[in-house]
Order: C-alpha cells, then structure tokens, then sequence
C-alpha cells in the first residue's frame, strides 16, 4: 500500500476503507509522490549516467543508437513485468503488456488479480524499480530528440551562412562585419548578434534564440570574450566551410 500509493499509481486492489483514511491518503499521495518519484528518478538517472559511461563497445555516434541504448533499460523492466504476468498471474499476452506499462507509468490501468504474498512483494518491487527508471528514460528520451532538433537547427544555420557568404571574399566579409557593428568598436557583441544571424540565414523573419547565440559565441569567439572580433569572424566562416565540406565528403 505504501509503495502504490506514495507512487500515485492507483491499482485499486488496496484502497482506504474509512473517511480519515481516504484523508491520510490523499495527503499521503501528494508528499509522497513528490519526495519518492524525486528521489527514485535521481537515483536511476545516475545509475544509467554511470552505465551509458561505462559502455566501451557503446557508438560514439548520437542518434538512433543513443536513443536504442536509453530506451533498452525499461524495455528489459518491462519484460519482466510481463513475464511476471504471463507466468504468475495467467495472464495473456495483451493483459500482461498493459500491466508492465501502465505500472511504471503511473496509470495504474491493470492491477494484480492475486493477493498473496509473492504478488504484493514483487509489485512493491517492480513499482520501486519501474515507476522512476520510466521517468528517468522518458526525460532522457526527450532529451536527444531536443538535442536533435538542435543539432539540425545549428546545422541549417551553417549551411545557410555559407551560402550568404558564398563568392564573398575576406573585404567583402569585413564590410558585411562592419554593417552590423553599429557602434563601430571591431566586435560584434549579443545585442548587435540577431541582426547579424537573420543576415547569414537570408531571412528577417527568423526569431533568433539565446540558444542560436550561445551556439555562434561557442563556435566563433576564440578570446572568450562573449563578443566577435573581425579576426573571429573571418575564421568561424572559413571554419564553417571546412566542416561542411567534410560532411558533405562522406
């Protein structure tokens, strides 16, 4: 009871029988959801940091073999749910998917026909294991298709620079520099940076992030200034070129 409960899971198979006790439990479901699912997730998290580090046959590569490599720790859990309810509970093949999944998220669609000990013991356990390993892949899940989108965002920006500049010489560049220096100082600093991008990008309806900008002071400014001088300007665009060119020669 303790276990469902504080997990907010909500078989239905322990249920409070009396007023005070459909309070207790109320309370009991909002301090410990929060505190437990927390705590759990947190432990998980870095178990499965440290494991993904520990990977010496694991692809350098990010992608579709990051996101294989995050989701197999609850597919495996998985399978043990539904072993479990294929083997212990009799159940078929469809009821025993829905209890594995709908434990570890919460819902709570599918409960425990038994009652004996073995049953409540492995669900306690299933539940403590599942419910934040669920929430720990899912956050990581989202993680790389953000970071994803993020990559192809930065690539497209790329791409599109070197286009704008395509034919464009080192005097050229340096005028198109000077156009978007406004204070005329030889930087480029974060307020004068938008006007630069939506420039390079060939488009002035482009909303410009502060994650578009910290990607172009990471790539471009080499004195960590968080501003860019002529010198860096130059240099990030022949840098650009020489990365494209290589992606595009393999």
């Amino acid at each position: 009871f303790s276990v469902e409960t504080a997990l907010a899971v909500g078989f239905g198979v322990l249920t409070p029988r009396g007023a005070w006790s459909a309070f207790f439990t109320a309370g009991f479901v909002i301090s410990g959801a929060a505190i437990l699912v927390n705590f759990l997730s947190g432990v998980v998290a870095d178990l499965l940091e440290d494991a993904a580090e520990k990977r010496p046959w694991a692809p350098s590569a990010s992608g579709r073999w990051s996101l294989i490599f995050s989701l197999l720790p609850l597919l495996c859990w998985w399978l043990v749910g539904t072993a479990f309810g294929r083997v212990h509970e009799g159940w078929g093949w469809s009821r025993a998917v829905l209890f594995a999944i709908s434990a570890t998220s919460t819902v709570g669609i599918q409960g425990l026909d038994s009652k004996d000990e073995l049953s409540l013991l492995f669900c306690a356990i299933y539940l403590l294991v599942g419910v934040p390993l669920y929430a720990s892949v899912l956050a990581r899940v989202s993680l790389l298709v953000a970071d994803e989108l993020v990559k192809r965002r930065q690539k497209e920006i790329r791409q599109r620079a070197i286009q704008a500049m395509d034919g464009c010489d080192d005097e050229c560049r340096l005028d198109v520099f000077s156009m978007y220096d406004t204070d005329q100082d030889g930087r480029i600093n974060k307020q004068e940076m938008p006007e630069l991008l939506r420039f390079l990008c060939a488009t002035r309806q482009l909303e410009i992030t502060d994650a578009d900008l910290e990607f172009l002071i990471r790539e471009w400014d080499e004195d960590k200034t968080e501003t860019i001088t002529q010198q860096e300007f130059l240099a990030g665009l022949r840098q650009w070129q020489a990365t494209e060119s290589e992606q595009g020669g393999r």
